[in-house]
């Protein structure tokens, strides 16, 4: 059985989430009190998935891979062009410097599996938040990153597409059962039950 721990980066509340049974785990997005918790815990990661390029969800990417050079970083081809740029990241825009990260080592397609502690995790893409989104399955557990939140998901920066986010959403409701509980990118878990779809992609009243 996994152990699940929601690390939330300081300044813009961004979940990282870190997947661990006695030594290894799994990380889903990153933050520098991400590698403050591996440290603490001494645990070895397989797997870091990056669910899109944004810079509050990839910080310490590079640096994590310097201390574990096996570690297998997982993303989408663009998201991975993207995060190596400071302003593809959008962290140059935050301060006028940003920051660089490094490419994945595996891109995902249209649909990939992989295998941990004999737990499978299914990665789908999950563009509209940014085209290079992806979704992470594990068990009855989706991550979502920030492409479904329990809020309006932002659909105002480069690379978003209302459009690509509506199929996303759509995706999503026709394949996952109600017990699904939603890891999101910012705030608390929340089971699919309780999603209001119309919330994360607000339609236009004609």
């Amino acid at each position: 059985m996994l152990h699940i721990k929601q690390i939330i980066e300081d300044r813009y509340k961004s979940n990282s989430y870190v997947l661990f049974n006695t030594v290894n785990c799994i990380i889903i997005d990153i933050n520098l009190n991400t590698i403050e918790f591996i440290k603490e815990k001494k645990l070895n990661p397989a797997y870091l998935f990056l669910t899109h390029e944004h810079f509050d969800h990839i910080k310490g990417t590079s640096q994590l891979k310097n201390m574990f050079p096996n570690l297998i970083i997982v993303a989408s081809k663009i998201a991975s062009d993207l995060l190596t740029s400071s302003q593809g990241n959008l962290s140059f825009f935050r301060d006028g410097k940003g920051f660089e990260e490094i490419h994945a080592d595996i891109f995902t397609n249209d649909k990939n599996e992989f295998i941990f502690e004999e737990n499978i995790i299914k990665t789908y893409p999950a563009p509209g938040h940014t085209t290079g989104g992806i979704f992470i399955h594990i068990d009855n557990m989706l991550f979502t990153g920030d492409t479904i939140l329990d809020i309006k998901t932002p659909t105002t920066l480069p690379n978003s597409s209302k459009k690509q986010l509506k199929e996303s959403i759509d995706f999503v409701d026709n394949n996952f059962s109600s017990d699904t509980v939603f890891y999101q990118g910012h705030g608390m878990p929340f089971l699919k039950l309780n999603w209001d779809k119309t919330i994360s992609l607000p339609l236009r009243k004609k």
